[in-house]
């Protein structure tokens, strides 16, 4: 099968994408995509500035890669919806296609928003059953196909880095939490890692310090002693370094699609905290990490204007602050269970590229029995 893929400069859906193109050829099917081509190695120096530096809709303007679109038998939109209309417009042949939107969601109620664009896709694959529910109360074929895992690499350069900063900030015998994020995006509820940090410095002996790396427009944090707050792009073998070297990762979220940061931690057989609520639990149980108890609230004000996808009629999870800092003195103080790490370590082959791979397979099977 001829496949074009649109692929998103947004960098986790970009590198998620990358993962399942490779799926694709591993399959014997012919890709080509609105990126130029990228060497096989997925996990080299790349971040959201050179990914997005160029992509979209340029590829119209490369004749041989146009030529590829327009001979596809199947596109697939690994973009948000918003974005497929201006495809669509600019390349009307690719209207008659059948095509397949690829995309997660992070709330249990999808947004109007998404409704027209995804009018022309015949199915959606989506990262989680959490995500799956979502689009079923608006779109009849929706289907799981879980994100590639893969353990992140760092070489023998980026682990001294690694050391190196955490030696500057005197991490020597801490225990370091590490978490990945935007921090000016609310749903990943950065304030509730910073109290429950706070109060962790204060009710365990051990040093504790919080490696924070944030991307896009970072939140100042110099008045938060004990956090090491990373705002600089970093390659892929230097973030790789930030999990190799942390002690567990964090991640108090308000809700996700997947959590590809979560993942990648729980690859390298770290202990994730994590709130015990939507996509992640794809791969997060109770035998394999420490998931915290919540309530459901209304989204904020805050999140209808940062993303106006979201509503205030729509809810989210509200972590435990209690139980945030309960599981992180399990850590710092030492007390989990040893089988939560190799448990961990596990869904790299649960969720590896010959396991999704396989799912590719069967799902495209489907779409040929389901035109």
């Amino acid at each position: 099968m001829r496949v074009f893929y649109y692929l998103s400069g947004y960098i986790s859906h970009h590198l998620a994408g990358q993962e399942y193109i490779a799926c694709l050829r591993r399959l014997g099917h012919t890709v080509s995509c609105n990126y130029p081509e990228e060497p096989e190695d997925l996990h080299g120096e790349r971040t959201p500035e050179t990914v997005s530096a160029r992509g979209g809709l340029d590829f119209a303007r490369e004749p041989e890669t146009l030529r590829r679109a327009l001979e596809a038998d199947l596109l697939i939109l690994h973009e948000d919806p918003a974005w497929h209309g201006p495809l669509y417009e600019a390349l009307p042949p690719l209207r008659h296609k059948p095509a397949v939107a690829c995309l997660p969601w992070e709330n249990e109620e999808p947004p109007q928003a998404f409704l027209e664009p995804l009018r022309r896709a015949g199915c959606i694959w989506t990262c989680s059953e959490f995500c799956r529910r979502s689009f079923l109360k608006v779109f009849p074929r929706v289907e799981v196909l879980p994100h590639v895992v893969r353990r992140p690499r760092a070489g023998k350069e980026d682990l001294a880095w690694g050391r190196e900063l955490l030696e500057k900030h005197g991490a020597g015998g801490a225990a370091i939490f590490l978490s990945v994020m935007d921090g000016l995006n609310p749903r990943k509820n950065l304030p509730a890692l910073l109290t429950a940090f706070s109060r962790l410095r204060r009710e365990t002996r051990r040093p504790v310090k919080l490696l924070l790396k944030q991307y896009r427009a970072a939140m100042p944090l110099e008045q938060y002693p004990d956090v090491i707050n990373i705002t600089e792009m970093l390659p892929e073998g230097r973030l790789a370094a930030l999990y190799i070297l942390s002690s567990a990762y964090v991640s108090p979220h308000h809700a996700e699609g997947w959590g590809l940061s979560l993942s990648a931690a729980m690859s390298l057989g770290k202990i994730v905290i994590a709130t015990g609520y939507s996509g992640n639990l794809e791969f997060m149980n109770p035998g394999n990490s420490l998931l915290l108890r919540f309530s459901l609230a209304p989204v904020p004000p805050e999140m209808s204007r940062a993303i106006p996808l979201f509503s205030p009629e729509m809810r989210w999870a509200q972590v435990e602050i209690d139980d945030l800092v309960r599981a992180m003195r399990l850590v710092a103080e030492e007390r989990t269970a040893p089988e939560l790490r190799r448990e961990a370590a596990r869904i790299a082959d649960l969720f590896g590229p010959e396991q999704i791979s396989r799912r590719l397979d069967f799902l495209l099977k489907r779409l040929d029995s389901h035109p």
